[in-house]
């Protein structure tokens, strides 16, 4: 029990020197990802588009010159500029609502770059483990290719039989296969790592297998998440600037007007003073009110629905995390007590052990490596995923 907690206390803080060497390559990808950059400037462009609808409408200016078919001297000219404009209250109201539509932009912004952080993690964490499974194929591939020799000598010197000879080269040639597999798998994420970060290659050679952090209790970290939340701040501030957009078509309700200056010319008469104009919102505001509570509506139910979505999926992720950091320590366990393919090779050349014990017992051992591995991939995922909100 005692060296289970030492092998637990290891990965511990193994793994934080692992989260320092991936939050540095994630905060470089996020400084290059052009998503992120092409994100941000169609954010930016909506915002300028409420920025622009507070604005009036542009002032007009006509004129009319009128001949008199009969008598020239009664020709008629008229000069009008006005400015439309809607009831003085509306513009505070639409000023409000391009602010709080800016500040529900950066969350909108964040929110985005949240998921390119978990990308990154994840084509991170893949790499490094893809890059223990490229070593831990090359250690199996040296085995195998002396076990191949060995086979040879022994077929040769009349000790095993074909079969036997023939087991030994099918277990190199499935092993040069996965080895290529690994390899193609390695240079797909090497490549979307690339991708992420811009088209610019970043140096992996830092990056290391490692495992576990410590975690508060479920109540304790649900309560960090909940208040670094970006989504949850998106809705929360997509609710205030509904709500202002509900005032707004309420006070569209008021009239609007128009003023100006008016010049009429008449049989040598010059006639000037201020044009007044009063428009009475009948038709164009129709059910703009109803639309603007039903879409209040829908962002209230969308915040709850969204509260309870946060709360079962990272409950979900943190179970996922405690059993599968249980399922490491076994199989570390069990890693443990097991021959390993060194000790097994000993046997064998000795005598020891048959051929084919020594294939079950490789292939147990293998097993129970590779488990191991992916275990620890999940591992690290599902960790990344969890505290996704708490990434700075």
């Amino acid at each position: 029990m005692k060296n289970i907690f030492i092998i637990i206390a290891f990965f511990v803080a193994a793994n934080a020197a692992l989260a320092q060497r991936i939050d540095d390559a994630v905060s470089e990808i996020l400084s290059n990802n052009k998503q992120i950059k092409a994100h941000t400037e169609y954010v930016n462009t909506l915002n300028f588009e409420y920025r622009i609808n507070n604005l009036p409408p542009n002032p007009s200016i006509s004129y009319t010159y009128m001949m008199n078919s009969a008598d020239t001297d009664l020709n008629r000219t008229e000069l009008i500029v006005g400015q439309k404009f809607d009831f003085p209250t509306t513009y505070f109201i639409k000023s409000d609502i391009a602010r709080k539509r800016g500040e529900l932009g950066k969350f909108e912004i964040e929110t985005f770059r949240k998921d390119m952080i978990l990308q990154a993690k994840d084509a991170l964490i893949d790499y490094v483990f893809l890059d223990k499974m490229q070593s831990r194929l090359s250690e199996r591939m040296q085995i195998a290719q002396n076990l191949v020799d060995i086979a040879q000598k022994r077929h040769e010197s009349g000790d095993i039989g074909i079969t036997d000879y023939n087991k030994a080269r099918t277990e190199l040639l499935k092993l040069r296969n996965a080895q290529s597999i690994n390899d193609s798998e390695l240079e797909f994420v090497q490549n979307r790592i690339t991708e992420l970060n811009g088209g610019i290659q970043i140096d992996l050679s830092g990056l290391s297998l490692n495992d576990e952090q410590s975690l508060p209790t479920f109540d304790e970290l649900y309560e960090q998440i909940y208040s670094k939340s970006s989504e949850l701040q998106s809705l929360q501030r997509e609710n205030d600037l509904t709500e202002s957009k509900v005032k707004l078509a309420n006070h569209q309700w008021l009239p609007g007007f128009e003023l100006g200056y008016r010049q009429d010319n008449e049989q040598g008469t010059r006639y000037s003073g201020i044009h007044f104009g009063l428009s009475i919102p009948i038709f164009e505001n129709m059910n703009k009110v109803s639309k603007a509570k039903s879409e209040l509506q829908l962002v209230s139910l969308k915040i709850n629905s969204y509260q309870n979505e946060l709360k079962l999926n990272k409950k979900r992720l943190f179970d996922k995390v405690i059993a599968t950091r249980n399922a490491i320590t076994e199989y570390m366990e069990i890693l443990s007590t097991s021959n390993n393919a060194t000790l097994l090779g000993k046997s064998l050349e000795s005598g020891n052990i048959s051929m084919l014990e020594y294939y079950f017992e490789l292939g147990y051992y293998y097993e129970i490596e590779d488990s191991l591995i992916r275990l620890q991939s999940i591992y690290e995922k599902a960790l990344g995923e969890l505290t996704l909100e708490l990434f700075e």
